[in-house]
């Protein structure tokens, strides 16, 4: 719960937000105005209904051995920064959405096979016919 909280608060969070910060043009400070009274509440609500919700242990799980390689994960991280621009109109939606599929074919382009493209196809549709 308190992830989609969380989520609801930026204008990247979710689906919904993304579109009306890029349909309406509204500048991530406007955003976050508008968003901090729902943060506040839904905070609230939440601590009020986890005071409520009985404390049992959870059990741990054995530690697994995660290696991060940091070449792809800064190229990602660059790449997400350079989506939120598409979002905020700063740059064509389309220059981002390029270099991700370029940089997912140089990463590893059987990551492609993955890919839920009735989704894709569907925010893509979203956002094409607003413009």
């Amino acid at each position: 719960m308190g992830a989609n909280i969380g989520a609801a608060f930026t204008p990247w969070g979710n689906p919904h937000n993304i579109y009306i910060v890029n349909r309406y043009t509204v500048t991530p400070i406007q955003f976050f105005k508008w968003s901090l009274p729902l943060l506040s509440v839904s905070l609230i609500l939440l601590i009020i209904m986890l005071m409520f919700v009985k404390n049992t242990p959870i059990p741990s799980l054995p530690k697994e051995d995660i290696r991060i390689s940091i070449r792809p994960m800064i190229l990602t991280i660059v790449v997400s920064i350079f989506f939120f621009f598409g979002i905020f109109n700063v740059v064509p939606v389309y220059v981002p959405a390029i270099l991700a599929i370029l940089l997912t074919i140089f990463i590893n382009k059987t990551i492609l096979l993955h890919i839920d493209y009735a989704l894709l196809l569907t925010f893509y549709l979203f956002f094409c016919f607003h413009q």
